[in-house]
């Protein structure tokens, strides 16, 4: 079975006379390894034994592959019958959690547990592990929110899935939540570290992954390889080959060998391949399919073609091979000698059905690449039908919004669909401008009515995540996008003019502060600017006394006979300290370039005066109190209120509620993330006060300013799309202190809100899930619109700057 004789290991096993368990096990798993699936389901129904963990783990990853009526029914009767014994056992388990998931049986670890009994760590392991092996890696994160939830600790080995999980999603935030919570200990495991310069590596953060490499004392051959594989992953062929032949030679095994011919072949180094190559003592099969596959990215047909005659002398002929060489030629747009390729498949691989749909989808793309569209439709429908097997849907996958969102193809099932249709409409038409042409030979089907060649194109799931991205409000700096399927041709173009022209509009804000703040001048919007130049001549007019009287709210000067209402609004323009008005002037021009796009000049406005002038009103009452319980008249007319520290403590609760959040520092008690920044800047203000940097109404303004804009963020603000508020977990009150008094905080305020809801001040907060669309992955929650809720990672491989 091994050398792929099947009909001799057939005539062996048929000529056994007294077969036991163990004949049965050889010869199913010979058929699995030569994917001949339906056999090994034929040779289970003539087994009349007993039955141990090793069969039941054969049969389930038979019906796995298979996934077909025969397949379902024979796995789910087995796992039903199976003794309670070989429930709680790891490897049946992770076998049958992968056949339920390959049956679309399992949607989350609940139905997991009502069929497999054992539901603890290991089972959640096996549920992870099995996602990860069937592309599915974004589940794993749910799975891991849960276990949380139920207080599991995590061991190594769930570490170890889960950092699989951020390699296969590739999205550095992601990542970074995920291993800012292991345990420094568990870090700092050996196979832990190798995990993680494979995982970094994959996100494109390289020089991450060397630092860790770096840090690895006593390095193995797994340390070696995964660094070389990192750096052929990012396009670094030289560096792989460099640190190949540091590597002591002991250390190399096949896998070292096939990361450094794959790193050479992504960077088109075909000399150095060939001698690495050559130098290799003991060629296995997968070495030979890595070069071949190198020769055939480079339309070296026949010397690839000379490599597997090669291998052929003295084995059988291997599937991936073959397919190696049609994917070159699929991209060398050769037609006659790709079917000439596929034939010799159809003939060598008559069994493997998902290999020859793989390849007749080549194949069709190739005939639509040269103009042959009916001929295309026609044979990839007939090859379709033939194989009876599934075509592998086409993913692409983001997390620019704060939560992982996949997409299809032509896929409106997002709830902001029309927006990012309409974004991408935008992003072709400036494209075009740029001298963009849509390349037609990566249309592979006949174009239908009112279509276009740009329309098909254009709704490629890749690029239906990159205009998402683009809708976000503010637009991330860095966008990452992951696929399960190989780019198009012309989505690969799409994508790096996309690139190259967003960076020319963006380089303005990336170099330092000075000339975020001069770009943010020039592009904002004439609200912004006359907010801006009150504050300067507010500061003018504040070297006047009498001007200062007049304009600043005075509570003993609001009240009647004078009633001086209108200071409510001018109070807010006016500084006594040049200082104080530089830090007015920077913050509002950094909120209106965070803003504004998102929200439009009416909200900005609306938003501003909301914050300044309850806040008046609030510090007036204050002082009056402090006037009832001192008697003091400082109070009433010695102590103005003005200034826009309240519009300050504003700004930092729209930080919290858009940006990431990333670690500022760590304390010995907890880490201190952006999602503290209202609570440091009220620490700070009160230091300034205490060393009399600012005046007392300076912090009470500040403080009443995050309660006031949180409050209307939280509960008030109505969107464009008719939800009102923000109920998203991240952004409760709580969430503004560190994890060791945040619960203490949460009970406080839940009461508070359940008071409001009680008298009607607020709607109570009810939980949603968008379970409509199956192929948009994203939890929504009714009063958080994408562009103002949880923006909390948006670092994505397309860097913009």
């Amino acid at each position: 079975m091994n050398f792929g004789d099947v009909q001799c290991a057939e005539y062996i096993f048929n000529s056994i006379k007294k077969k036991d368990t163990i004949t049965y096990y050889a010869m199913m798993k010979g058929y699995i390894e030569n994917e001949m699936y339906e056999k090994t389901l034929d040779l289970f129904e003539q087994m009349h034994l007993n039955l141990d963990n090793v069969i039941y783990t054969l049969v389930f990853n038979a019906c796995a592959q298979l996934a077909n009526d025969r397949a379902m029914k024979i796995g789910e009767k087995l796992l039903q019958e199976m003794p309670d014994n070989y429930r709680n056992d790891n490897v049946v388990s992770n076998s049958a959690i992968h056949m339920l998931i390959k049956f679309d049986e399992i949607e989350s670890p609940k139905r997991a547990g009502k069929l497999i009994r054992n539901k603890d760590i290991i089972t959640y392991g096996a549920l992870m592990n099995t996602y990860n092996m069937n592309s599915e890696p974004w589940k794993c994160f749910k799975i891991f929110e849960e276990m949380k939830q139920q207080n599991i600790v995590l061991n190594g080995i769930i570490w170890n899935i889960l950092i699989g999980a951020c390699s296969q999603i590739g999205m550095i935030r992601r990542s970074h939540y995920i291993i800012d919570q292991i345990p420094s200990d568990i870090q700092n495991e050996k196979q832990i570290q190798n995990s993680l310069i494979h995982m970094w590596s994959k996100c494109g953060s390289i020089e991450k992954a060397q630092n860790i490499y770096k840090s690895v004392y006593n390095r193995n051959k797994v340390t070696y390889t995964a660094m070389i594989n990192g750096f052929g992953l990012n396009g670094m062929g030289y560096e792989a080959i460099e640190l190949y032949k540091q590597m002591p030679n002991h250390l190399r095994n096949e896998i070292t060998h096939i990361c450094v011919l794959n790193a050479c072949s992504h960077s088109g180094l075909l000399h150095q391949a060939q001698n690495i190559f050559n130098e290799i003592p003991f060629k296995t099969e997968k070495i030979y399919t890595t070069m071949i596959d190198c020769l055939s990215r480079l339309f070296i047909f026949d010397e690839a073609q000379k490599l597997i005659d090669e291998y052929e002398k003295t084995n059988s002929p291997n599937l991936v091979m073959y397919i190696c060489l049609l994917s070159g030629t699929r991209n060398n747009r050769n037609s006659n000698l790709s079917k000439k390729i596929y034939n010799r498949m159809k003939s060598l691989f008559p069994d493997a059905k998902q290999g020859l749909v793989s390849g007749a989808i080549l194949l069709a793309n190739i005939y639509s690449s040269v103009g042959e569209h009916q001929r295309a439709k026609d044979f990839r429908y007939s090859q379709i039908k033939e194989l009876r097997t599934k075509v592998k849907l086409g993913l692409s996958w983001t997390d620019g919004s704060g939560e992982i969102v996949g997409f299809t193809a032509h896929d409106h099932s997002h709830l902001q669909s029309a927006e990012i249709y309409a974004e991408l409409d935008r992003l072709t038409s400036e494209l075009i401008e740029h001298g963009y042409v849509c390349d037609s030979s990566w249309v592979t089907r006949e174009l239908y009515e009112q279509e276009t060649i740009e329309s098909v194109l254009c709704s490629h799931s890749e690029r239906l995540a990159l205009a998402f991205n683009f809708i976000q409000r503010p637009v991330p700096d860095f966008i990452q996008i992951t696929k399960n399927l190989r780019i198009c041709g012309d989505c690969h173009e799409f994508t790096k003019l996309v690139a190259k022209i967003r960076q020319i509009m963006k380089q303005t804000f990336v170099h330092d502060a000075s000339q975020q703040l001069q770009s943010a001048v020039f592009s904002s919007g004439l609200i912004t600017k006359l907010i801006c130049l009150f504050c300067i001549i507010g500061y003018g007019l504040s070297f006047s006394s009498q001007c200062v009287q007049v304009l600043t709210v005075i509570p003993g000067r609001v009240m009647p006979p004078n009633f001086w209402i209108w200071t409510f609004i001018t109070h807010s323009f006016i500084e006594l300290h040049i200082w104080h008005t530089i830090i007015d002037v920077i913050v509002v021009f950094l909120y209106s370039k965070m803003i504004e796009p998102l929200w439009g000049t009416k909200e900005l406005l609306k938003f501003y005066f909301i914050v300044t002038i309850p806040n008046a009103l609030v510090v007036t009452f204050t002082y009056f109190l402090f006037y009832g319980l001192t008697f003091n008249e400082d109070y009433l007319f010695e102590r103005p209120i003005y200034g826009l520290a309240s519009f300050i403590g504003a700004y930092s609760v729209v930080i919290k509620q858009i940006m990431p959040d990333t670690i500022l520092a760590t304390t010995p008690l907890c880490k201190l993330k952006q999602d503290h920044v209202p609570l440091l800047i009220v620490i700070l203000s009160t230091i300034l006060w205490i060393v009399y940097a600012v005046p007392i109404h300076f912090l009470i303004m500040l403080s009443f300013g995050i309660i006031i804009s949180w409050t209307y963020l939280r509960f008030f603000q109505v969107h464009q799309n008719g939800t009102q508020g923000d109920m998203s977990t991240s952004f409760s009150f709580a969430s503004f202190f560190p994890p060791p008094i945040s619960p203490i905080i949460s009970i406080f305020a839940n009461t508070i809100f359940a008071i409001f809801v009680k008298i009607k001040l607020c709607k109570p907060f009810v939980k949603k899930y968008n379970v409509a669309s199956p192929s948009n992955i994203t939890i929504t929650i009714p009063g958080v619109e994408a562009v103002d809720a949880d923006r909390r990672r948006y670092e994505l491989r397309l860097k913009l700057k």
